[in-house]
């Protein structure tokens, strides 16, 4: 058995290979955005989202502490004056369990621009 070497014809040779570049192409890379420009819209991309995931995690232990606030009150007739030292030992515990959550978002919780979480701040 002879083995052949293949080769590749460009698509414009009417092969499946690599297509010429094209205009709009050359075209895009000589009129390119600044590169300040581009790197601002990517940091202001990146902050959005991360308040938006600050807002979600703020959110969901909001509603987990109230949750747990309203069992406490249940469970051992907590009076609403004494709700706040209970709310802030809750507070305390959930901040040790969402540790990991700052972790993980751990840019969000790092960023100068006032988008740390509420329990961080």
């Amino acid at each position: 058995m002879v083995k052949t070497k293949s080769t590749k014809l460009c698509a414009a040779e009417g092969g499946p290979g690599e297509s010429p570049r094209s205009p709009d192409k050359e075209q895009h890379e000589e009129s390119s955005v600044p590169a300040d420009m581009v790197r601002d819209t990517h940091v202001r991309t990146r902050c959005q989202n991360k308040k938006e995931i600050c807002a979600t995690i703020d959110s969901r232990i909001d509603s987990r502490i109230e949750t747990v606030t309203e069992n406490l009150r249940k469970e051992f007739s907590i009076m609403k004056g004494d709700t706040q030292t209970a709310l802030a030992a809750i507070k305390a515990t959930m901040l040790a369990h969402t540790g990991a959550i700052g972790e993980v978002e751990g840019a969000a919780t790092q960023h100068s621009d006032g988008c740390k979480p509420r329990w961080l701040a």
